[in-house]
Parts: C-alpha cells; sequence; structure tokens
C-alpha cells in the first residue's frame, strides 16, 4: 500500500511537470477540463459602446450589445459586469440580459453552440458627468476560457449660459429727466438641440443703488434654447432714467437653471454652466445748466477796433 501511494504521488508530479510543460494534459477518465485555461470561446458582436451623446437630466442612453457562442458546447451566461479597473462603473450605467424577445430578464441565458445572446447598456445621467472610461466583462458558469473585455466610453453635458456683451453695463451720464436704453443678450451656447438643454433664468435680488433701473416689461426672466422650439438667445431691455445727479451703482443677482421632465417644479444646477452672476449695472446722473446768451451792440467811433465780426 506504501508503495503503491509513493507511485501515486510520482504519477501526479509528472502530470503537474507535463502540464506546465506544455499546457492541458492527464485529464481523468470521466473527461472534462482539467481547469487549464483553453482559448476563448465566444467573441463579441459590439466591440466598444459609445455614450457620449447623453445630456444631463436628459432622456436615458439605451444600446444593445451581444455575444456569440463560437465554441464547442453551449455557454450560460449569468450576466455582464461594468467596471472600471478594480473598482465599479458609474451607478448611472447599467447591464440588463435580454431574453430571445429581447424583453429585460434577470437570467441566466443559455447559448447553444452557434448561438448569440444580447444585453442592454442603459445610461441615465441624473446631472452633468464627466468624460470617462470602464469595461464590459461577461460572467458565464462553468466556464474556464479566456474572458475578453469591450470599453465603453460616457459624459453627459449641460447646457452653458453666455452673457453678451458684457456682465458689467456702463450707462454712462445721463441727463436727469431723460433715460438710456441697453440690450443684454442671454445665450445658450449648447449645441444639443433637445428641450432638457434649455436654460431657465431670473433676476432676483437687487443691492446697491438701483432705483433709476428697470428692466423692460417682461423681461425680468426667460428660457433660452437650444430647445425643439426655443431660441438660443433672447434679449432683456434695461433703462436708466436718472432723477438726480450722482452716480449709480447695482448689482442684480443672476439666477439660471435646468428643468426637466422627471423632476417636476424643481431647479436642477447646470454643473458649471450658470449664467454670470451677479450682474452689474452703472450709470451717472447729470443736471443740464442753462446758458442764457445776451446780445451786445458793438460801437467804434474812431474806427481803430477793426470790422466787427
Amino acid at each position: 500500500m506504501f508503495g503503491m501511494a509513493i507511485r501515486l504521488v510520482s504519477l501526479s508530479l509528472v502530470c503537474i511537470y507535463l502540464a506546465l510543460a506544455s499546457g492541458p494534459g492527464c485529464a481523468g477518465g470521466t473527461g472534462g477540463s482539467s481547469g487549464a485555461e483553453r482559448d476563448n470561446e465566444y467573441e463579441w458582436i459590439v466591440t466598444g459602446f459609445d455614450l457620449t451623446d447623453a445630456f444631463a437630466y436628459g432622456p436615458q442612453l439605451r444600446v444593445k450589445g451581444g455575444l456569440k457562442n463560437v465554441g464547442k458546447g453551449a455557454l450560460v451566461l449569468q450576466e455582464v459586469r461594468l467596471s472600471a479597473g478594480s473598482l465599479p462603473c458609474r451607478k448611472e450605467l447599467t447591464a440588463t440580459l435580454l431574453d430571445e424577445d429581447g424583453v429585460p430578464t434577470s437570467g441566466p441565458i443559455f447559448i447553444p453552440e452557434g448561438g448569440d445572446a444580447w444585453f442592454a447598456l442603459t445610461f441615465r445621467p441624473t446631472g452633468p458627468v464627466e468624460a470617462g472610461s470602464c469595461t464590459a466583462t461577461p460572467s458565464f458558469q462553468d466556464y474556464d476560457g479566456l474572458t475578453t473585455m469591450v470599453p465603453i466610453t460616457y459624459s453627459a453635458q449641460a447646457p452653458e449660459c453666455r452673457l453678451e456683451p458684457v456682465q458689467e453695463m456702463e450707462f454712462g451720464a445721463v441727463e436727469i429727466g431723460t433715460s438710456s436704453d441697453q440690450a443684454l443678450q442671454v445665450g445658450n451656447v449648447t449645441d444639443a438641440n433637445h428641450d432638457v438643454n434649455r436654460i431657465f433664468f431670473e433676476f432676483t435680488d437687487e443691492t446697491g443703488d438701483c432705483a433709476p433701473y428697470a428692466f423692460q416689461s417682461d423681461q425680468r426672466s426667460g428660457v433660452v434654447g437650444p430647445g425643439l422650439s426655443t431660441p438660443a438667445t433672447t434679449q432683456v431691455g434695461l433703462i436708466f432714467q436718472p432723477s438726480q445727479p450722482g452716480f449709480f451703482e447695482c448689482a442684480v443677482a443672476l439666477e439660471s437653471w435646468i428643468e426637466a421632465d422627471d423632476h417636476p417644479g424643481e431647479h436642477l444646477p447646470l454643473g458649471g454652466g450658470e449664467c454670470p452672476s451677479p450682474v452689474t449695472f452703472k450709470g451717472t446722473g447729470v443736471e443740464v445748466m442753462d446758458v442764457a446768451v445776451t446780445a451786445c451792440k458793438y460801437e467804434d467811433p474812431d474806427g481803430d477796433l477793426g470790422p466787427a465780426e
């Protein structure tokens, strides 16, 4: 018995040596895998995902990915894992298995030899998302082949507000009792033409000497695109009408936000694209001096003063 044990140990050592030197070998009499890594037994039908056209707070982006069984025998797909190195991918990204009718399922999915399986990759941004990347990797039941992954890139943009001509408006010297008008353009410089990328704005709190200043009717607040039917700029008319002499400086806070269908009544932040605030107005009221001109009679009896001019 002791000698047989020695021979079995020796045989095991030989098998280990052969496995290390030349790959799989020494399989048991019942067949199956030795546990050594085999060649890849599936192929990606989609080799990469670009999710960089998303809008902050906007509709979700949903794309399909798939795998094809190119090995011998069936595969059982348990899930598609999303990761960024050793960390999970962003929570806004999810992968869901789809059944043969394209309906989401918790799986697992049986993939016969030569068959394929599909999943949905969904990006639901809940705000601005900086550009980033992660990977999708399948997880199979009882699989010991090579595992490959595909890249995912993503970002979600928010609109950006811009004021023209400047954030500080100079009205100059204006006579008391008269007025000076100027216009401020509130613009949206985002290219993506979707309703969720509209900017809502309102001039609110005032600080300083603001009595001589006024907004044109109904222009203290508004909406600028790009929306499906909203202009990308809107004009805000301002009036400076001093009633007394002096320098007047007024600062008015300019609030800006996004509104989304799935966040009713909420002012959602622009994530760095807010309108510049506050907007400052400067102007001087000046008095008009009345100048009286009196005509004088010119006389030169001696004629030595020369002709009158």
